[in-house]
């Protein structure tokens, strides 16, 4: 393919990554067929666990583990992503800006890693960078390539910045996904907070606005969501990065619970958003905070259908089985513990039961 069909051919493959027509990795392909370049990368950063992807074609799979380990990702030992670090938005910057020697001298299994798998010159560029997330994006040539021609160097200056607006589409379409989520929340009346890996809240259903206005439990200084109180910071703040973390103690959804000045609790929900292709640009939790436990909700839900509850009587009757009493109940849910007991007249009718005791068996008993 010649240089201005192979050129035209990776902005087409770049566009429909955008889009989600075609994959990112195919698009990378492209360009690195258009550079004359054994590889192409595309990285991204965010500031709870560092690498959030890293794509590399014309590379062994083994090697995007190898370079975790080797300290590749770690800007204390790669000079590549110092540099990233530090430069600018579409500032492209190549092995002038490197230090491979001193690379060496801080990690010998990184200086390794590029040994083995042949990394020559290196042509890098930011295409995205946020506070919560800086996206990279590079060639790579083998060592047996020699340096960049320059005509090659231009085509890669040009390709990047379709790649950095294709970036910057696919990242405003995850945001639209964002605001859309927090508006189906909005529609079953439900709060969820959708949160950057560092807390910044991109969306929120208009419950969990009214939850930040009140600031028993949670409070967002500068739009960043963090827990009211300062005994349930760093739960609040660990659970959200687990979230994030793949290799988390606790995998998949976790959860935590918070407590207002007077220790009335709030149990919290964290759900990462689905990526498409196992990358998300700008990675995202949802933060579903309820008043009530999740094993209270579904004790509730299935009392409600089986004993023909009111939503009132199921969550009381979901209480009781819970161990709390109708004083705890009265406070849990804002009502006077006379009101809560005469619910419990209706309950023990409608349940069948005579006592607190019984109920609480009862409806144990659908779990």
């Amino acid at each position: 393919m010649r240089g201005d069909e192979s050129h035209a051919e990776a902005i087409r493959l770049i566009e429909d990554a955008a889009v989600s027509r075609g994959s990112w990795r195919s698009a990378l392909e492209a360009i690195a067929v258009a550079t004359g370049c054994r590889t192409a990368q595309l990285i991204g950063f965010d500031p709870v666990s560092g690498v959030s992807f890293n794509i590399m074609t014309g590379m062994d799979p083994e090697a995007l583990p190898e370079f975790i380990l080797s300290g590749g990702a770690d800007p204390r030992i790669n000079s590549r992503v110092r540099t990233g670090f530090v430069r600018g938005e579409m500032d492209i910057f190549d092995d002038a800006s490197f230090t491979p020697e001193l690379d060496a001298m801080r990690s010998p299994e990184f200086a390794d890693w590029i040994e083995r798998n042949s990394i020559g010159y290196s042509r890098l560029v930011n295409v995205f960078r946020e506070d919560d997330c800086l996206i990279g994006a590079g060639v790579l040539r083998d060592t047996s390539q020699g340096d960049m021609p320059p005509d090659q160097r231009k085509r890669f200056d040009a390709l990047v910045r379709t790649l950095s607006n294709a970036v910057k589409a696919r990242v405003t379409l995850e945001g639209e996904q964002e605001r859309l989520i927090a508006g189906t929340f909005a529609t079953i009346g439900k709060a969820a907070f959708v949160c950057a890996a560092d807390g910044r809240v991109l969306a929120m259903s208009p419950l969990a606005e009214d939850m930040l206005r009140r600031g028993n439990w949670l409070v967002a200084p500068n739009g960043f969501l963090v827990a009211a109180h300062h005994a349930s910071t760093t739960d609040f703040a660990m659970a959200l990065a687990d979230a994030f973390d793949p290799i988390a103690a606790r995998p998949g959804p976790g959860s935590t619970v918070l407590r207002d000045g007077d220790g009335s609790p709030l149990f919290i929900r964290f759900q990462p958003l689905p990526a498409t292709e196992s990358l998300r640009f700008r990675r995202a939790v949802l933060v579903l905070p309820s008043l009530l436990d999740r094993r209270v909700e579904d004790l509730a839900a299935v009392a409600r259908q089986v004993f023909g509850f009111t939503a009132t009587e199921a969550l009381i009757a979901a209480h009781i089985a819970n161990g709390a009493g109708p004083r705890a109940i009265a406070r849990l849910t804002g009502s006077a513990e006379s009101t809560v007991r005469s619910h419990l007249k209706r309950i023990y009718f409608k349940a069948h039961v005579a006592t607190q005791v019984e109920l609480a068996a009862t409806v144990m008993g659908l779990a």
